[in-house]
């Protein structure tokens, strides 16, 4: 039996997956329909939210065997203001902040260089999407 499969969307979710599904023996195939991942950001910092869950966040990405070596600040106390109210988050690693943008040091951009050294096919300005796509393009593959 074939192992295969198709993920519609480059961008962090579809190539966290991937290389999940690579070391696992899967073949892999990424259609993304912009011409790299992260372009949309601007070397923003985004949040990943820790406090919610007894596992930490990084570690739990670790122990996917996803590589951590993206830019990031661990973070303790985080104020977010919505309208008038303000509403401050505390406690260790309350959320980390990762860099976004597809050059070096940004969470899109390692994901992209883990997946493809592992092995994934990663076809970027993929524009449409559909069952028909997938099946045209990999006849024998599985779809997400």
């Amino acid at each position: 039996m074939e192992k295969e499969v198709n993920i519609p969307g480059g961008g962090i979710s579809g190539l966290g997956c991937s290389i999940i599904l690579r070391k696992n023996g899967y073949d892999v195939n990424v259609f993304e329909k912009k011409n790299d991942s992260g372009k949309r950001f601007h070397n923003d910092w985004q949040g990943l939210e820790n406090r919610s869950e007894k596992v930490d966040v990084q570690k739990q990405v670790e122990s996917y065997g996803v590589d951590l070596s993206f830019d990031y600040e661990p973070v303790s106390e985080l104020t977010i203001h919505d309208s008038n109210k303000a509403k401050t988050i505390t406690g260790k690693n309350a959320c980390y902040l990762v860099r976004r943008k597809s050059s070096t040091g940004c969470l899109d951009t390692s994901l992209r260089k883990q997946a493809e050294e592992l092995g994934v096919n990663i076809h970027m300005g993929f524009r449409t999407w559909g069952r028909s796509d997938c099946k045209s393009k990999c006849k024998t593959a599985r779809c997400l």
